[in-house]
Formats: structure tokens, sequence, C-alpha cells
């Protein structure tokens, strides 16, 4: 695995029928990754964004871990 600490993020809300989020993530100053995700996907993801711990994406499995320390 290959965790990389998410040094930012944006959030965008789409009011469709579908209900889903864009949400982009800035992994270092060189790597951005978009998702585009459904409602309940959305709102987990951000929520976690905006909580106290450093976040960290695996490039690899495309998961999420919120952790003070890097993930192993």
């Amino acid at each position: 695995m290959s965790w990389k600490r998410i040094t930012d993020y944006w959030a965008e809300w789409k009011i469709e029928e579908d209900r889903r989020g864009n949400i982009g993530l800035s992994l270092g100053e060189d790597q951005r990754v978009l998702y585009d995700l459904s409602h309940e996907n959305f709102i987990t993801i951000l929520n976690l964004l905006q909580g106290d711990k450093a976040v960290w994406f695996d490039d690899e499995d495309e998961g999420f871990k919120a952790s003070g320390e890097e993930p192993r």
C-alpha cells in the first residue's frame, strides 16, 4: 500500500436527481485525485476530512484512514 497524507481538499455538491457530489483531494504538492461520489459516500468522506485527525489516502486500494501517524 502507498499511503499519502491529504494536504487539501475541495467539495462540490451537485443539485441533480442522483444527488452526487465531487470531492477533490490534494496529496502533497503534485498529485490530485477527483471523486464523483454518491450522496452517502460524499457525506462520509467530507465528515472524515473535516475531522480533527490527519486523513491518509491509499492510492492503490483507494482507501481512507484518519490517524495521527502514517498508516502502515
